[in-house]
């Protein structure tokens, strides 16, 4: 766990520990609030990028087989003119 989480999960248990005193909150909760909200934004970054990278690799190997499927179409024609040239 990090410095941060650490520290996160300190200011959490802090309020909640002092939650019935007359204190004003309104600050910690904000802070709290957004620090989650960049957590929950993060983690949307996170999976998109797992997403576009599974898309990469499926677009590689795409190119990957039709060059191989170009490679083998252009190597059979070469034969078959090879093949199909009379020889004197």
């Amino acid at each position: 766990m990090s410095k941060i989480e650490k520290m996160m999960q300190e200011a959490q248990a802090w309020r909640k520990k002092h939650s019935l005193e007359t204190l004003d909150f309104t600050k910690l909760d904000e802070k709290l609030a957004l620090w989650q909200e960049s957590v929950n934004q993060l983690s949307a970054a996170q999976a998109a990028l797992l997403t576009a990278k599974a898309t990469l690799a499926d677009a590689r190997k795409a190119v990957k087989a039709a060059l191989k499927d170009a490679k083998a179409t252009r190597k059979s024609k070469t034969k078959e003119k090879v093949k199909g040239t009379p020889t004197a």
